[in-house]
């Protein structure tokens, strides 16, 4: 059994990383693709911490060994199929501590290459937190500014599909950075689990350039590292802009869903997020747009929306950047085509 450190072995594509915490523990946070093989579920866990105060450290231990021994030869079985596949397996847990070290060492005895993550999940959140702080000293950041609805959010994926850098803050976060932000997003992330995959994001990129859309410190939940969102203002920013047409067909797109089965539920989550616009725009005009919905004249609501609520929100923070262009298009084809030349 060989004990590794986290940079060292982070980018190597040939390392599996087996997660023997909790499944709680692993929701809040986990290395990127690792797999939660937890040596305590966590009824498991619960149990064990409380027999450890209320009985003795002896008797959790025991509690502890008696839970872990049935999940053995799922290990062995994983950890088999995994090396016959080339892969390097790195076990981990909170501080690399009882949980990993006893089934590392098991499976070392069974015969198994197996390697240990020096401090576990502490020592990996260490490095994240490193990685994010050097975000000024490797990254020059293209930042997309526009009125709600321009195609941001598309263009990302487009440049993505070009071969391009990009970092998607609003995927990342699971919101959209907006009063409906949360449409589409069933599963919230954490501030943690953000971290994590924004290093994971970074790591894979081939240059120091990288597009992303402008965002406010805060996206949903979500806060941006001052070191990132210092670093986007500092760089190169492009205004995107297009028509009143093109923004409510790219809303649509974004947002209206394609099942018909599921568009009571999406009445229902809009609705629910107008009526908390009421002090921005008033009662009548909610009701309004609720009758918009319930007629399902999603046009003349999304057209709505943006010029008395987004549009008049947004416009003073545009005029806060000195932009290097401004690219007005009316086919995003073009927009793409455009900021690639401008790089």
């Amino acid at each position: 059994m060989e004990i590794v450190n986290i940079e060292n072995i982070y980018n190597d594509k040939n390392v599996v990383f087996i997660d023997v915490r909790s499944p709680k523990e692993y929701l809040e946070d986990h290395i990127i693709n690792a797999i939660n093989m937890p040596v305590l579920t966590d009824e498991e866990r619960h149990d064990v911490g409380y027999t450890y105060k209320n009985e003795s450290k002896g008797e959790a231990v025991r509690k502890g060994i008696r839970y872990a021994s049935y999940k053995i030869l799922d290990y062995y079985d994983e950890v088999d199929r995994l090396c016959r596949e080339g892969n390097k397996v790195v076990f981990y847990c909170f501080r690399g501590g009882m949980r990993s070290t006893s089934v590392a060492k098991t499976m070392d005895a069974l015969n198994r290459p197996i390697y240990l993550l020096k401090g576990g999940y502490k020592e990996y959140r260490k490095y994240v937190r490193d990685c994010i702080e050097e975000i000024p000293n490797k990254y020059e950041f293209i930042m997309l500014h526009g009125l709600t609805g321009v195609g941001k959010t598309k263009i990302l994926t487009m440049l993505k599909e070009n071969g391009e850098d990009v970092i998607d803050l609003e995927c990342l976060a699971r919101h959209k950075g907006s009063a409906f932000g949360r449409v589409g997003y069933d599963n919230p992330t954490t501030q943690r689990f953000f971290e994590s995959e924004l290093v994971y994001e970074l790591s894979r990129f081939k240059g120091n350039k990288v597009y992303i859309e402008s965002e406010s410190p805060k996206v949903g939940n979500i806060v941006v590292p001052v070191s990132l969102f210092r670093t986007m203002k500092d760089g190169v920013h492009l205004l995107i802009q297009t028509s009143i047409k093109n923004r409510i067909k790219i809303i649509l797109d974004d947002y209206l869903p394609d099942d018909s089965a599921k568009i009571y539920k999406f009445n229902e989550d809009i609705i629910g997020m107008l009526l908390n616009l009421k002090k921005a725009l008033g009662k009548e005009k909610v009701n309004i747009l609720i009758e918009y919905i319930n007629n399902g004249n999603y046009e003349k609501f999304t057209e709505e929306l943006l010029i008395d609520y987004y549009d008049p929100l947004y416009a003073n923070s545009i005029k806060n950047y000195e932009y290097t262009a401004v690219i007005d298009y009316e086919n995003i084809e073009d927009a793409v085509k455009e900021i690639i030349e401008k790089r």
